[in-house]
């Protein structure tokens, strides 16, 4: 589950964790419905996203590794 501590809300209440760079790179392509992803990296580095066969659009949210919001992208 990933909640906002300062809102007090629920953002997710199911999501996929992708760890490896091959899960990573599939990512959500191919499937039908948007659904909550969490990717890992063992550092803080810029980050490329494509949309490459996702067939809906997306919103971002950048943690550090604080867990704190750094950056946000809605609708791509």
């Amino acid at each position: 589950m990933i909640t906002n501590t300062t809102k007090k809300t629920t953002i997710s209440k199911t999501e996929t964790h992708l760890r490896n760079i091959l899960r990573q790179a599939i990512g959500l392509m191919f499937h039908k419905k948007p659904k909550t992803t969490v990717f890992y990296f063992k550092k803080e580095i810029p980050v490329l996203v494509h949309m490459h066969f996702v067939f809906f659009p997306l919103d971002l949210i950048f943690l550090d590794k604080n867990l704190k919001v750094t950056e946000t992208k809605q609708n791509l």
